[in-house]
């Protein structure tokens, strides 16, 4: 696997792996590679998903302050890309909880639609 997009890909599969899985420091060191790896790239849409994932493992260890501040980049990404992305985020940032903005499968959901078939290695919630 020669390709730097893929690569990060595989990152962000490795990182929500870990997250799921608990182990949040290392989902927070995999997301930490993907967003180098979008700046290497200038790929802005590489650069939400991971400050969007990074954001997703700080609500998980229930650190709200890092995690919005964290979904704030990712929003100002999505916007820039016009990707369907920006009206999840804006929900999680305008919840009043880290509690009430809900896992990252559920927003899927609402934008699988609009993805498939876009990346068909990445993970299910980009």
């Amino acid at each position: 696997m020669n390709d730097r997009r893929s690569q990060a890909l595989v990152l962000a599969n490795l990182a929500e792996y870990q997250l799921h899985d608990g182990d949040i420091p290392l989902a927070l060191d995999l997301y930490g590679q993907e967003l180098e790896m979008g700046r290497l790239l200038s790929d802005a849409r590489l650069q939400g998903q991971a400050h969007e994932g990074i954001g997703d493992a700080h609500a998980a260890a229930g650190r709200s302050d890092a995690a919005h501040e964290a979904w704030t980049e990712p929003l100002l990404q999505f916007d820039r890309i016009d990707h369907p992305q920006a009206t999840v985020l804006r929900r999680r940032l305008d919840s009043p909880s880290v509690e009430d903005t809900g896992p990252a499968e559920a927003d899927a959901g609402a934008d699988a639609g609009a993805e498939a078939g876009a990346d068909s290695g990445a993970a299910h919630r980009r």
